[in-house]
């Protein structure tokens, strides 16, 4: 039974789009993969997820107390299919050049944490793990000791790769995610949109 101060997070859409990417990766990439076994796959993942981890809180700088730019950094995105503007960003109007509806200021560490998703899931998913849903109780703990479990969480997985240790590691996902504010709605979005780039990307020769 959940408690009225328990937060749920609904994930188990995003296994299925996760292992379809995992398939395309696997497809696109079948030379170069062909000698590894599924434990070198397994521990690239983990380094790849530890490695999105660190980017990500690097990225909100929060940690960095030595410097005088704290807040995380932005960038403009724009659709490259938008029929409007033909990816430009800007669309022509009586009074000038105005933004068109698909330009958008997103948050880089945004983009980083949504890959801690993707290798998450696709972790799982290599064990035949589904945990739809990430339940937990906040704390008051800061962002720096939330970040500390959550790399230990990896580390711990790396060794026992058992679902309570799975669930572990997502359970430090959730945290985080809570702490910078973000609710399920944002974190599934934010997987759909980086899911589409990795796509793109594994086109066009990333």
């Amino acid at each position: 039974m959940m408690t009225k101060t328990e937060i749920v997070i609904d994930i188990g859409c995003l296994y299925d789009k996760q292992h379809s990417l995992d398939a395309f990766i696997n497809c696109v990439k079948a030379e170069k993969i062909s000698n590894l076994t599924s434990e070198d796959i397994f521990e690239k993942k983990i380094v790849a997820l530890l490695t999105e981890i660190g980017e990500f809180i690097n990225e909100h700088r929060g940690f960095k107390y030595w410097s005088d730019k704290p807040k995380p950094e932005t960038k403009i995105v724009v659709n490259d299919n938008c029929e409007k503007c033909n990816g430009t960003g800007f669309v022509h109007a009586p009074e000038g050049n105005i933004n068109c509806h698909c330009l958008n200021e997103v948050f880089i560490m945004h983009e980083e944490f949504a890959d801690t998703l993707h290798f998450m899931l696709s972790l799982g998913n290599s064990l035949g793990y589904y945990v739809p849903y990430i339940q937990f109780t906040p704390n008051k703990k800061s962002l720096e000791q939330l970040m500390i479990d959550w790399f230990h969480s990896v580390t711990i997985f790396n060794y026992d790769s058992s679902i309570q240790n799975f669930k572990k590691m997502l359970v430090c996902f959730g945290l985080v995610a809570n702490y910078i504010g973000l609710t399920d709605k944002d974190i599934c979005d934010l997987y759909n949109k980086k899911h589409e780039i990795n796509i793109e990307r594994q086109k066009e020769g990333y």
